[in-house]
């Protein structure tokens, strides 16, 4: 199976209500109005990380936009020191903190769909403020693309650095049984880029091939050149049998 992070208890829970309106009385659709906890403990049961939503409201109309916010406390306590960028060491000890953050977003059932996000909270004994813009391409059926960037500001006693991360993915269904995906990504810490391209091919229900192609390069000079690291390229047939 896979967990979250090895050797924790992860626990999650959450409650909410929605008031929904029809189209003849107001051009939004529904209110959301919810909490939720998201905590991961070590196994004596000290807490490792922790996120309390208090609370979360989302607006969503009719053609499908939405907004939304949602304030929060947190704690992470880690129990040993760990460096966090090169150059960059967060002490052992816990951090209580606090945030908000905004969301909107237009309909997913445009051709194009545009979403943005921006937090800011406090971040172990600093502040942290992301920022993150996409949007959604489906020109037609069976294609369809997305691009994403987010900017990380943070701001610690230790020192300042921001994380800049690009990923950009696109997908083709050419029809129900052969589908072909691409993923890339690049962020400005390890100034790497990431390739994966992947086909799958049913070719008997329950009977699928995929290849899967594996790309890294190193990104130089401002991006003006790009250098291969490592190239992998794997086969996986899956064969079901019924007796």
């Amino acid at each position: 199976g896979f967990v979250s992070r090895r050797g924790r208890y992860e626990y999650n829970t959450g409650a909410g209500y929605t008031f929904r309106f029809g189209e003849d009385e107001s051009f939004i659709r529904n209110i959301r109005i919810s909490t939720d906890l998201s905590m991961f403990t070590h196994l004596d049961s000290v807490v490792d990380t922790l996120d309390v939503s208090l609370p979360s409201v989302s607006v969503s109309t009719h053609s499908g936009e939405s907004v939304s916010t949602r304030f929060f406390v947190s704690r992470d306590n880690p129990l040993d020191p760990f460096e966090i960028v090169d150059g960059i060491t967060i002490p052992a000890a816990t951090y209580d903190n606090a945030g908000v953050e905004l969301a909107a977003s237009t309909s997913s059932a445009r051709p194009v769909a545009a979403r943005g996000t921006l937090r800011r909270y406090g971040f172990f004994s600093g502040d942290r403020t992301d920022y993150t813009a996409g949007f959604t391409l489906r020109p037609g059926p069976g294609f369809s693309a997305d691009a994403s960037y987010s900017i990380n500001d943070i701001d610690l006693p230790q020192g300042e650095f921001t994380v800049r991360l690009f990923a950009m993915r696109a997908s083709v269904q050419f029809n129900p049984d052969l589908s072909w995906d691409n993923t890339v990504q690049w962020d400005n810490q390890s100034d790497q880029l990431g390739l994966n391209s992947r086909v799958r091919w049913e070719f008997r229900p329950g009977q699928e091939l995929y290849v899967v192609y594996n790309e890294g390069y190193d990104v130089e000079e401002g991006g003006e050149s790009f250098t291969s690291t490592d190239q992998t390229i794997t086969i996986k047939l899956g064969l079901a049998f019924q007796f």
